[in-house]
């Protein structure tokens, strides 16, 4: 009970301090977000972008549900990053979206999803709240809901780490100080994070 009151504070903590920070930033339009969230600083974009990661949990409403795996990669074409998320559906298909990293601001990054290699109308910041370096990553996606209306949020675990139990309470811990709208659900089963 006393670790979990110290996480809470120190998530307290930093969403007032640091939401001071996101107000600075004027190039970030947030609004089209639900909500505002303020990136665990201990993330940094640069030593996560060039790993494996794989699609552990999202919002329930999203699809999430639907698939059977999904990952996320980075990669650097001359000098521009992209990210690439494949997902491979319950139904045999497999997607690949492509977007091109456009600006990073700490903890969060803005990126534009890419049809046909070119950049579509459809953008977004993405934010990542929560954090154990080398093992999972919590992504905020704004500018997007799911289906029902949700806050959109994905879960991410770095290459073949295995999320345990305890992750998973302190993922749940993280998500809940924001109030977001939708559940988290565990890729596949649809098993709600908490």
């Amino acid at each position: 009970v006393g670790s979990r009151t110290c996480l809470e504070m120190k998530y307290l903590t930093l969403l007032v301090v640091l939401g001071l920070a996101v107000e600075i930033l004027g190039s970030i339009d947030t609004s089209k977000c639900n909500k505002k969230v303020v990136g665990d600083p201990s993330f940094d974009f640069y030593r996560f972008i060039g790993y494996l990661y794989k699609l552990e949990a999202g919002t329930g409403t999203s699809d999430v549900k639907d698939y059977t795996s999904g990952n996320l990669a980075h990669m650097d074409i001359d000098d521009a990053w992209y990210s690439v998320l494949t997902v491979n559906g319950k139904d045999g298909t497999q997607v690949n979206y492509r977007y091109s990293i456009d600006e990073v601001y700490n903890q969060t990054i803005h990126e534009t999803l890419l049809v046909d290699g070119r950049a579509s109308d459809r953008e977004y910041l993405v934010t990542f709240y929560g954090n154990k370096d080398r093992s999972y990553v919590l992504m905020y996606i704004c500018g997007a809901k799911t289906n029902g209306g949700h806050d959109l949020r994905y879960v991410f675990s770095f290459a073949n780490y295995k999320v345990t139990p305890t992750d998973w309470k302190r993922i749940a811990l993280i998500d809940k100080l924001y109030n977001f709208s939708g559940n988290l659900v565990k890729l596949s089963t649809g098993v709600k994070v908490y």
